[in-house]
């Protein structure tokens, strides 16, 4: 309402002076104004977020009222950060890019040729529909979620497939031999990332260096609790003293050691590089591998 009241003592200011023929355009020109920033509530509300930012451009130009100015500004980046964009990518069967694509959604073409560019799109459910130069068009159905940027839509054409050619015959009417055709080279075997020796013995070193630290740190709080108790302070034996301060600096470096080999093997384990798969052997193995309650170990049998 106060938007309101100010939007309409713009406008009966600007009518207050000039000639006839100016109020009149003025008049027109902060109506429209007017118009786009009602219209861009409706469309950001519906989830037509593309709309609603050509309404808050347009009501933010300098001839807009100061007021609607400001609010369609602040929209345009709103806007802006939770409009999702699309990245389309076509290739043909060898992986090649085609960039000769119409794209249409929801019935209306969104662009000419793909370019790589990422591309507004409304959030929602559409239906998507890729139409090359040559070729059969692909059809799909995607959810594009409010806020998410450059995501990749990726599909592969079909390739037509060439009439099958006569077979040649020979004179005599016997057809040819086939030519040999050389075996296909064994697949290649995925690649495995085994983990490091390194990893067990230093996750080991952290549970002990933990384990120390729960231990000392107990007796301390225990024995300093005892003193405490007893009514000895200030006065307490040098020696009772000093035990809880070892216990104490003892548990600290348990303590120290244990976050720092349990780090250590963290950085082992992400940093671990790639080797070929062995070949499974007859026979059985164990692992053993840090948990969040200790340690887990693992037997294995191969046949």
């Amino acid at each position: 309402m106060r938007l309101g009241r100010s939007i309409a003592g713009l406008l009966l200011a600007t009518t207050s002076f000039g000639a006839a023929a100016s109020l009149s355009a003025a008049s027109a020109d902060k109506a429209s104004c007017v118009a786009a920033y009602e219209a861009e509530q409706t469309a950001r509300k519906d989830g037509r977020l593309r709309e609603a930012r050509d309404k808050a451009l347009f009501c933010a130009q300098a001839a807009c009222p100061a007021v609607v100015r400001d609010q369609c500004t602040q929209w345009i980046t709103e806007i802006e950060q939770s409009m999702p964009t699309v990245v389309f990518s076509v290739t043909d069967d060898a992986g090649n890019d085609v960039t000769d694509v119409e794209v249409w959604v929801d019935g209306v073409k969104l662009i000419d040729k793909l370019d790589g560019k990422a591309v507004a799109i409304d959030p929602g459910k559409h239906a998507l529909k890729l139409v090359p130069a040559s070729g059969a068009p692909v059809e799909q159905t995607i959810v594009v979620r409010e806020g998410e940027k450059n995501r990749e839509v990726k599909r592969t054409l079909a390739a037509d497939k060439p009439e099958a050619p006569t077979e040649p015959t020979s004179p005599d009417g016997a057809k040819p031999k086939p030519a040999e055709v050389p075996a296909a080279p064994p697949p290649e075997l995925p690649r495995e990332r085994p983990t490091p020796a390194a990893v067990y013995v230093l996750g080991a070193v952290g549970l002990v260096g933990l384990g120390v630290f729960t231990t000392f740190a107990v007796l301390g709080m225990q024995n300093k609790t005892s003193l405490d108790n007893s009514g000895c302070r200030p006065n307490c034996a040098q020696s009772d003293v000093d035990r809880v301060k070892q216990q104490f600096l003892i548990g600290d470096l348990g303590l120290g050691l244990g976050v720092v080999s349990l780090g250590a093997a963290a950085i082992v384990y992400l940093t671990r590089g790639e080797a070929p798969p062995a070949e499974p052997k007859a026979g059985w193995s164990w692992q053993l591998a840090p948990s969040r309650d200790g340690a887990m170990g693992v037997v294995r049998l191969t046949f």
